[in-house]
């Protein structure tokens, strides 16, 4: 099966949640079997996660300037980020 990359960070968000607040499918109970195979498969959505993170912040940097916290992208770069 393909997954195209926002299907995998899609994934990677419903089964261990956005935040700490929100808890994802994995902190569920459910039988051993399924949390082990769900557990496999987040171990492997969170690699791709940490990689397509790293290269939107490089992104951002690139085509942004640092306010604060904060990176902004000016509106006319938006179309480069996107691509």
């Amino acid at each position: 099966m393909n997954l195209k990359l926002h299907e995998i960070v899609g994934l990677h968000y419903e089964l261990n949640g956005i935040n700490e607040k929100t808890k994802g499918l994995i902190a569920q109970k459910m039988p051993m079997k399924l949390k082990i195979f769900l557990h496999r498969i987040s171990k492997m959505t969170t690699e791709e996660n940490k990689t397509f993170e790293e290269q939107k912040e490089q992104l951002f940097k690139q085509y942004g300037k640092v306010e604060g916290n904060q990176i902004v992208v000016n509106p006319e770069n938006t179309p480069k980020v996107n691509e």
